[in-house]
């Protein structure tokens, strides 16, 4: 494994404008590090959770199936420590927001109870009017399954919600339908717990959106960093090159997140500059509950678009003043791994129909 330079890490982090000055080391452990992310706003906190869980799943795409569901659960485990306690010194009942179809993927409703949380569940499916992948941009989200029947009356509680946040538009209308709700019971929801990876304009569409709705606290915990988010308003990205402005305008646009610089020095040595971290979520697990029955995960779907994707990248990238031998070595690396698992999904899928 190659050694990247300092003076190369401080290139990336002024080239792409990485804001590596706005976190606190606030707990330190040798497979769990978290970091509070300085904020303006009041009522919300943030901390970014970083171990080597998160970090795989950020940097390889590849990773999907059980493999994908076991760096979830070890992950969750790891972070449900500092979860559970935020959650219980606010002395609030819990009531855990399953948002279906991919975010139970998080596991931290397992984690949670092993932790001895009790807490009562509630799901609901937002979904997008036409297919979604890589483009959220101006389309509407109708709400096509919930189930608040556990959802207490004239109860003060703090809603836990793990999920994906890009833009921040299908948790501001769950948030929405669970705060009409919650009147209609006398029912308060004082505070807010997010999970999953976040964007920096996820994150502010949702604070606003608490506000508005009169929850006084957010806390946010967030893997690896608070992400930039693309001009498809879809690719959540380290950083890199914004691919989709590139295709859509031909403009060379840098993009960087928030996050903490001994973080940062770890994931580029397996990031791919520009890909979407999560990627498609529901697509990564090998079944999902829908409200009704499960349904199969479509992981050739996302191996074949995260390859395209990386290709793409590195095609555009590779000429970059800023892209260095050793990014070349890191596409190369993802791209085979990409390959090598969508040839082994391929040949299974190809022998379920051969043996059906």
């Amino acid at each position: 494994m190659f050694r990247v330079k300092e003076s190369e890490i401080d290139e990336l982090i002024k080239s792409f404008r990485i804001r590596v000055d706005l976190t606190e080391k606030v707990l330190d452990r040798e497979a769990l590090k978290v970091y509070k992310v300085k904020t303006s706003n009041k009522g919300l906190e943030a901390f970014l959770i970083d171990s080597p869980e998160a970090r795989a799943i950020a940097c390889l795409p590849h990773i999907v199936s059980r493999p994908f569901e076991y760096l979830n659960t070890i992950l969750a485990r790891r972070a449900s420590e500092v979860v559970a306690g935020v959650v219980k010194n606010l002395e609030l009942k819990p009531i855990f927001l399953h948002v279906l179809r991919a975010a139970p993927g998080y596991k931290l409703h397992e984690a949670l109870r092993r932790k001895g949380l009790t807490f009562t569940e509630i799901h609901i499916r937002p979904k997008y009017q036409s297919y979604s992948f890589r483009d959220h941009v101006e389309r509407r989200i109708t709400v096509v399954y919930k189930n608040f029947e556990e959802l207490p009356r004239g109860e003060n509680v703090v809603l836990i919600k793990p999920d994906t946040e890009a833009t921040g538009l299908t948790g501001e209308r769950a948030l929405e339908e669970i705060y009409r709700e919650a009147l209609k019971r006398s029912t308060s929801i004082e505070a807010l717990v997010l999970y999953g990876f976040i964007s920096e304009k996820g994150l502010q569409r949702l604070y606003r959106k608490t506000q508005e709705l009169n929850i006084r606290k957010v806390y946010a915990f967030i893997l690896v960093d608070l992400t930039s988010l693309a001009f498809n308003n879809y690719d959540m990205v380290l950083y890199g090159l914004d691919e989709s402005r590139f295709s859509a305008k031909g403009e060379r646009a840098h993009l960087g997140s928030v996050i903490d610089r001994e973080t940062f020095e770890k994931c580029v040595a397996y990031y791919m500059p520009g890909m979407d971290q999560p990627g498609d979520w529901s697509a990564r697990q090998d079944k999902l509950f829908n409200g009704e029955n499960y349904e199969r995960g479509n992981i050739r779907g996302h191996l074949s678009n995260s390859l395209t994707l990386a290709k793409r990248l590195y095609e555009i990238s590779r000429r970059e003043p800023w892209f260095k031998p050793w990014h070349k070595e890191v596409f190369l690396r993802g791209i085979t791994s990409l390959q090598k698992v969508l040839e082994i999904w391929t040949c299974q899928a190809t022998h379920r129909i051969g043996s059906s």
